[in-house]
């Protein structure tokens, strides 16, 4: 049954059915996370499962646990048409070529990987730069993948740029609980600061962050407060905190709103944009002959990236022709997402476009003047530039 807890009324069952139909009523689904201790049994885990499916109505499950028994989940005729996300497993071995030619669109990998990845990027580590290549562009060739740069269990997204070490202190246990390996950074002091250059740092991290979840392949996931800045004050392990550690401070939408409609944009952006979000991985190749690969990696010269392990900075383009999806004029188009993590400035190349088009600003997190004469770009220090190919008669306001 549902939690008691986190009921209004003695009714716990109707509230959570109906509450389920309202996510539905609008649009919304419900995908539950179980954890399974050894204990159970694999058929005690699948009719479980299934009792949920059939009684309440979720549409999906996130299935972690030391034995799971995945094979059996996925063939299970009640959940086939339920998301089902484990945190790991060979598709090979569960499917056969007829059904894996066919997509198995409701399992999907869910897993750190992309978060620390990612993360380690995010704060200027080195030798990261094949890994942020692989992670934002890979698909599973049958199955989905989650992307997410936090969860639950542990760092908010801004606190992920706020503290360099947990905060669990409230938990009790002498701030052992939780883990220590965050891949964080608190850009130059521990918490909340009022010191305006740690803020700018922080705020153009946090919209780095946004930019590279929303340009990556495979399915972005966003933790519930990280789109207008929530903090828990570097508590990483909140799981036994009913206040405001874990309370949602609609306030923040307000104090924050620069960065909620930032992460309105990016994700505006992404819906627009098909070729960002390809239903298969992109094979860096001109394979339909448009003169571009579907995705290129360009460094300070075009089409020659440096990926060494001092490396920090990284030229993304997209050719638009390559979009699954037939679309207005986009369909012509071309994204370069010009990357810097480094803490110096870096010039980028601007590859060359196609007659009658030329490159235009979209989105700058560093808020400096980009010095770009159509074939070069300065990205400032820790910063994206993403540009846009329109047609040089266009009248576009740049944004």
């Amino acid at each position: 049954a549902p939690k008691a807890a986190y009921s209004s009324n003695p009714d716990v069952v109707s509230e959570c059915k109906n509450m389920i139909y309202e996510l539905h009523k609008n649009g919304m689904e419900a995908v539950l996370q179980f954890y399974f201790p050894k204990k159970y049994t694999c058929r005690e885990i699948v009719d479980i499962l299934r009792f949920w499916v059939i009684e309440y109505h979720v549409d999906g499950f996130h299935v972690i646990g030391e034995k799971i028994p995945v094979e059996d989940i996925v063939k299970d005729p009640v959940l086939t048409e339920t998301k089902i996300w484990f945190s790991d497993f060979n598709e090979n071995d569960l499917f056969d070529e007829k059904r894996k030619e066919s997509g198995i669109k409701n399992i999907a990998v869910c897993n750190d990987r992309y978060l620390y990845d990612m993360r380690r990027f995010l704060k200027g580590d080195g030798q990261m730069m094949n890994s942020v290549i692989y992670q934002m562009r890979n698909i599973p060739k049958h199955i989905g993948k989650i992307n997410y740069l936090s969860y639950y269990n542990g760092f908010t997204l801004l606190d992920n740029f706020s503290y360099d070490y947990k905060h669990n202190e409230d938990n009790g246990e002498n701030n052992q609980d939780g883990t220590d390996y965050n891949c964080s950074w608190n850009c130059g002091a521990e918490g909340y600061t009022r010191k305006k250059k740690v803020n700018l740092i922080r705020k153009m991290l946090y919209k780095n962050a946004v930019c590279l979840l929303m340009l990556s392949a495979s399915t972005p996931m966003i933790f519930m407060g990280d789109e207008f800045g929530n903090s828990q004050k570097g508590n990483n392990n909140p799981y036994c905190q009913d206040n405001e550690i874990t309370w949602l401070n609609w306030k923040d939408l307000e104090r924050n709103k620069e960065l909620n409609s930032f992460t309105k944009q990016m994700i505006q952006f992404r819906k627009e944009h098909r070729i960002i979000r390809p239903s298969k991985e992109h094979m860096v190749m001109d394979y339909k002959g448009y003169g571009y690969p579907d995705v290129s990696y360009h460094g300070t010269s075009a089409w020659k990236p440096q990926l060494d392990s001092n490396s920090r900075q990284l030229g993304i383009m997209f050719c638009e022709k390559y979009a699954e999806a037939k679309s207005d004029e986009s369909m012509n188009g071309f994204i370069y997402a010009g990357i810097n993590m480094h803490w110096v400035n870096h010039d980028l190349a601007l590859p060359r476009l196609p007659k009658g088009q030329e490159w235009r600003l979209y989105i700058d997190t560093a808020e400096e003047y980009i010095n770009t004469d159509g074939k070069m770009c300065t990205i400032p220090p820790r910063s994206i530039s993403i540009f846009v190919a329109k047609n040089t008669n266009a009248n576009v306001k740049q944004k």
